[in-house]
């Protein structure tokens, strides 16, 4: 009776953990942080951390950085091009930036 208790215990405890795995790597995929550039200049993404490298971005590229954890970040050129209203904070779409003065 013992054996058979700690068998089903046994093969729960397998279940359960094997569950836990598949947890874990669908949420790494949740940590990727994602440049897309729409606007007609090449932007130079700058990290705020060490965590991960800046990259360039000529227009029309996209850009994935994976197991990202630090959202800081800047780019150039700060005055020709601003994040666009679909931007979340991990998928990010830059735009040209309105003309002065309006």
């Amino acid at each position: 009776m013992k054996a058979k208790v700690c068998s089903v215990f046994l093969t729960m405890a397998v279940l359960g953990l094997s569950a836990c795995t598949d947890i874990f790597e669908s949420s790494k995929s949740d940590r990727n942080l994602r440049f897309e550039n729409s606007s007609s200049y090449t932007v130079t993404i700058l990290p705020q951390s060490t965590q991960w490298g800046g990259v360039q971005i000529p227009p029309g590229e996209r850009v994935t950085i994976r197991d990202v954890r630090d959202l800081d970040y800047r780019w150039h050129p700060p005055t020709r091009v601003v994040r666009g209203g679909a931007s979340s904070d991990r998928d990010v779409i830059f735009v040209n930036a309105p003309p002065s003065g309006t």
